[in-house]
């Protein structure tokens, strides 16, 4: 395979990327957080704040995807429903990985990046 052609497809298919992503996130998720697989079969995971200081009924967590072209994966973290809802609330911050990158690096270096740097996603807060 070329460089190029690698950079453009560097996962030969949905379940080499959905392998490589859940050993970065076995490696990386901190203490207290638990990461699962959505049980739909898409490449989509949540990672979840199971010991800490969120209240009852909300939910502290960062969402994972990996796009159905397996170019990217998109991390969204600092996201809230608190308040009425307005377009603020439609519009997601992320993390946007390309797969090559994280083929080519490692795909833990950019989560624990995230994980020490970014905000979770905070729901159920209004």
């Amino acid at each position: 395979m070329s460089d190029f052609s690698e950079m453009i497809q560097p996962f030969e298919n949905a379940e080499s990327l959905a392998t490589h992503i859940e050993k970065a996130l076995k490696e990386t998720v901190p203490a207290g957080w638990r990461a699962a697989r959505w049980p739909d079969g898409s490449l989509s995971w949540r990672i979840e704040q199971v010991d800490g200081d969120s209240t009852p009924g909300e939910m502290v967590e960062y969402s994972l995807f990996a796009t159905s072209d397996l170019r990217f994966i998109i991390v969204t973290y600092g996201n809230s429903d608190a308040g009425p809802l307005t377009e603020r609330h439609l519009i997601h911050d992320a993390k946007v990985i390309q797969a090559y990158g994280a083929k080519r690096f490692g795909l833990g270096g950019y989560l624990r990046d995230i994980f020490e740097n970014c905000a979770p996603n905070r729901t159920c807060c209004t």
